[in-house]
């Protein structure tokens, strides 16, 4: 998961075309952590920072809970009241069924990458 709260906060900056200070000073946070964060070895990111880099980014701040693992797909639903986007739009799943077709997901993605 952190891999992919890396990933997702480097596309971001990426796109914006930023550099980590540009992105790191308005956070409040040094851009060593910040590619730490990007790298995905920083074991448990402060939710208040994910905050930050999510105004910072335009990122989904509920998003970025969920990819460092704050959140699962069931507590998503939950909070934002909607299921994801996409195929399961409309699905009144429980939290069991939403948390096994979020295991199936990762396991396709996990297949995509082999």
């Amino acid at each position: 998961m952190l891999t992919q709260l890396g990933n997702e906060l480097k596309r971001a900056r990426e796109e914006c075309r930023l550099s980590l200070q540009a992105v790191a000073i308005p956070a409040g946070i040094s851009g060593a952590y910040l590619h730490k964060l990007e790298r995905g070895t920083v074991e448990n990111p402060s939710p208040r920072v994910l905050r930050q880099l999510a105004k910072e980014l335009a990122i989904p701040y509920l998003r970025l809970l969920k990819l460092a693992g704050y959140l699962d797909d069931s507590e998503m639903v939950e909070i934002s009241g909607k299921a994801p986007k996409g195929l399961l739009i409309d699905q009144e799943l429980s939290a069991a069924e939403w948390k096994a077709v979020s295991a199936f997901i990762e396991t396709l993605k996990s297949m995509r990458a082999e």
